[in-house]
């Protein structure tokens, strides 16, 4: 079908890059390749999305989402890109909603209160790590650009690497400028060292720094998808052992993107396995633990996508879903959307 292909602009002076795009893409999905494959900061998503749909005409139909959620220590809401384009009917006539490839990311923190919390743990942390008044208003100027996807340079890696030796208790606000960095500049730490960042705090004593962690996964699960599920088993699930914390809500909130986009790309049939398991895990433990007050539904809708996406790729998992646990969402209890994909599950 025809669309677009054109040279995109994505920096004043720098060289356009090719971007190609049928009227049957869907808009999010290019841009995200498009961010991916040129190494371009996440914050560009929208822009390119926007680009895209004006130059093709193609439409959008938002995914329902909780509106009102936002962190209460960093200020950052979670992003879920729109659906878009047409998606394939089921042979009851309703929309299906899987297969799927439309990865979900987090928005850039808030440079105010990332700037406000630096700015106080900075006078609780060690001598030897404290920044001094220079190198504090070079942090301000580094948490600014990072939050308008301006792109950092070497000579900032320095203060960065300071920051991130911060004391557990103190180092929350650091991961997340952490993740605001590696939004406006993907390239900026390598993928092992955003690993280890991770990795180093998601059994940290402290709930926020275990929350920050997971919320910088979801960015790393984003750009990097198909190196993610490559190393699924060591990378990436040991990050469910954050459901034995206290902070449920803000757990689930992180862990479900992280699977979801686990499923956007293809894998071998083990590792879809470890995946489904994960899931299956997942939706008990949202199903047992959260409460309405605690709007699961999206959640509970992205796994069964999730589910969907594996199933539709690899027929011979069925054999491995927990029919009894999905049967349960089939509930009209549940939202429409929730109670068809169920119901499609059940039909593979």
């Amino acid at each position: 079908s025809s669309g677009i292909n054109a040279e995109y602009g994505v920096a004043e002076g720098a060289p356009p890059l090719k971007l190609g795009c049928n009227n049957s893409d869907d808009p999010w999905e290019v841009a995200q390749n498009f961010i991916n494959k040129h190494s371009l900061p996440q914050a560009y998503l929208t822009q390119i999305a926007d680009y895209i749909k004006q130059n093709t005409g193609i439409g959008e139909k938002p995914l329902s989402y909780d509106p009102n959620f936002c962190d209460p220590f960093t200020g950052s809401g979670r992003y879920v890109p729109p659906q878009t384009g047409p998606v394939p009917a089921t042979t009851s006539g309703t929309t299906r909603h899987f297969p799927s490839t439309r990865v979900l990311t987090e928005n850039i923190p808030d440079a105010s209160k990332l700037i406000k919390k630096i700015t106080e743990h900075n006078e609780s942390v060690n001598d030897n790590v404290k920044l001094s008044p220079e190198e504090m208003n070079h942090f301000e100027k580094i948490a600014v650009k990072t939050s308008e996807g301006v792109a950092l340079g070497s000579q900032d890696m320095e203060l960065v690497a300071k920051l991130l030796t911060w004391e557990k208790n103190l180092l929350f606000p650091c991961i997340d400028l952490a993740r605001s960095i590696n939004k406006s500049s993907p390239k900026f730490f390598g993928f092992t060292d955003k690993l280890g960042i991770i990795a180093a705090n998601l059994s940290a004593d402290s709930t926020t720094c275990v929350r920050v962690s997971l919320r910088f996964l979801v960015d790393v699960t984003c750009q990097h998808t198909q190196h993610c599920v490559d190393n699924f088993a060591n990378q990436i699930a040991p990050a469910m052992d954050t459901l034995n914390t206290t902070d449920k809500k803000f757990v689930c909130m992180a862990l479900y993107k992280i699977l979801y986009n686990m499923t956007c790309v293809d894998t071998d049939l083990i590792t879809y396995r470890c995946i489904l398991d994960s899931i299956s895990k997942l939706l008990e433990y949202i199903k047992r633990e959260l409460t309405e007050k605690d709007k699961p539904e999206t959640m509970i809708f992205h796994l069964l996508v999730a589910i969907g996406n594996i199933l539709t790729k690899n027929s011979q998992l069925n054999q491995f879903v927990d029919k009894s646990l999905i049967k349960q969402f089939s509930n009209s209890k549940y939202n429409h959307k929730i109670v068809v994909t169920a119901s499609e599950i059940l039909t593979l």
